[in-house]
């Protein structure tokens, strides 16, 4: 019977990534199965039977798990391998705070989301899974190269806490690394040389530190080195003439890295004994980090030649901008840049300007052949220049739909295209974030003087007023009078005869340089 489904559903034409806002998972994806490629986001419960990994990323490249997850722990108790480590915040592909697990939150708060053909993005922003942090967004663009090849772009920032400490993985395999200069850690832990691996530690200090063992440390590292992971033949259908890696880029200035094994459960079939961790450490007061990687898997030979992270001349400092240079193997060259400001204006040099979320150029023979940028107002490089307004539709909630019947109806204020235009993309409506009001708009239509959206099946209801008062009514997800924006995403392409297509959500300048015929 399963495998009846899984052939019908192999029939349906390819869709791309989704975005499950409710539940707090985001994906980018190219092809299906196992010739496919994707790149997936969790954001969403992170108590009970779940783990402490809010904003935790991984990737499946050619049927392989990349950054398999450590999966179901030997026993569901308060067992200290599974409290310490399985479940533990520092043993997943993201970061941590003030040497803390992150606290129980039912899901983040998507800001953008798009799938193209060729590039799609994710941010989300999740500060209350920790006391006193202002920030902590991660920015994810996932960029095709052909078909089953692609690498990441990532951008975690945090603002607030006096500790960090960002940690990721890849396969079981042989790992190896340049631009470190790391040390053997004789005995020990993570935790310190005196504290044993596996020692179950007190408090709340370096939680999970000790479970983290076989340590190399490179006390003054460089601000941009790279890890490789070398998948190990007879795992998760790996051969040994597979020859499957993952590279990361890191481009991140830390005080120290760190080398260190975690052991997934060991009662599950095909699990290997051990996963090789590289933890970035960074401390300082009232601190604020934007850790900052190229996610590249690959077989036989990289796709990519080198990556640089440019210098940014002009830009506000609560921006916490990024600008990537990533050299392709053919020689083309890919722009990546990224701001947790909508319209703040950044300089970067060498005619490299923009305004917004996350943007993308791709050059080739010395001309842009493509180029996207959402959630933005300016992406420019020399004579090639994409402009708009505003970074998105905003205006504000005027009526909604406030029963449990057919379809979930706002109507809003600002004038928006009445068509196919904003079909699949998402509206983000503020409310108090105890859970997240991000819609995925199925149609716009034109009523009286407002306009009016459907967000699908879908009911506004978050809970009861009062669980044993039913004629109090209902707490709603939102309330009438709320902003919203709908970010806007815009695709160029040049075509084979000079000229530029566009896919835009919303009114685009485009500018190019003139042909020479």
């Amino acid at each position: 019977d399963i495998a009846e489904i899984a052939a019908q559903v192999e029939k349906n034409p390819f869709e791309g990534g989704h975005n499950m806002t409710g539940y707090g998972l985001a994906s980018l994806e190219y092809g299906w199965g196992p010739p496919g490629i994707g790149l997936w986001r969790y954001y969403g419960r992170n108590g009970g039977h779940g783990h402490q990994d809010a904003l935790n990323i991984g990737m499946y490249y050619k049927g392989v798990s990349m950054m398999p997850e450590l999966g179901y722990p030997e026993f569901c108790s308060n067992w200290p391998k599974r409290m310490y480590s399985n479940r533990n915040t520092i043993s997943h592909n993201t970061v941590l705070v003030n040497q803390i697990q992150q606290k129980f939150n039912w899901v983040g708060h998507p800001e953008l989301f798009c799938q193209f053909e060729d590039f799609g993005a994710v941010r989300v922003d999740s500060p209350e899974v920790y006391e006193d942090v202002e920030m902590y967004q991660r920015t994810v663009a996932f960029i095709k190269l052909g078909e089953g090849e692609g690498y990441a772009f990532d951008v975690f920032r945090v603002r607030g806490g006096n500790d960090h400490v960002w940690s990721f993985h890849g396969p079981p395999g042989e790992v190896s690394s340049r631009g470190l200069k790391l040390v053997q850690q004789k005995t020990g832990s993570y935790y310190g040389p005196d504290t044993p691996f596996k020692e179950q530690t007190k408090g709340k200090e370096k939680f999970g530190y000790s479970w983290i063992g076989n340590v190399e440390r490179d006390e003054g590292p460089p601000s941009s080195f790279s890890v490789d992971w070398k998948g190990e033949g007879g795992w998760r259908g790996i051969t040994d003439k597979s020859n499957i890696h993952l590279r990361y880029h890191c481009l991140t200035q830390a005080d120290d890295v760190a080398f260190g094994d975690v052991e997934p459960p060991q009662n599950k079939g095909g699990n290997p004994k051990m996963l090789r961790y590289v933890l970035a450490h960074r401390a300082g007061e009232a601190l604020t980090s934007t850790f900052t990687g190229i996610i590249e898997p690959y077989s036989g030979e990289p796709n990519i030649e080198s990556v640089e992270r440019l210098e940014i001349n002009e830009a506000p400092e609560d921006a916490q901008p990024v600008a990537i240079k990533v050299v392709l193997a053919d020689g083309t060259v890919d722009y990546l840049v990224s701001s947790a400001s909508d319209d703040a204006l950044i300089s970067v040099g060498d005619g490299l300007e923009f305004a917004g979320a996350i943007g993308w150029l791709r050059v080739r023979n010395g001309s842009v052949e493509k180029a996207a940028l959402v959630r933005g107002t300016k992406l420019v490089l020399g004579d090639f220049s994409i402009s708009l307004d505003a970074a998105g539709y905003k205006g504000i909630i005027a009526k909604m739909d406030k029963d449990m019947e057919g379809k979930g109806y706002v109507w809003v204020d600002c004038p928006l295209p009445a068509d196919e235009a904003l079909a699949g993309r998402e509206i983000i409506i503020e409310n108090d974030r105890v859970r997240n009001a991000c819609y995925k708009i199925e149609s716009v239509e034109r009523d009286g003087n407002l306009y009016k959206l459907s967000l699908g099946d879908v009911a506004f209801v978050r809970s009861y007023a009062d669980g044993k008062d039913y004629s109090k009514g209902y707490i709603y997800n939102f309330e009438e009078g709320a902003a919203f924006i709908i970010p806007h995403a815009v695709r160029v392409l040049q075509r084979s005869d000079g000229c530029y297509a566009v896919q835009t959500t919303g009114d685009t300048t485009l500018t190019v340089a003139k042909p020479d015929k």
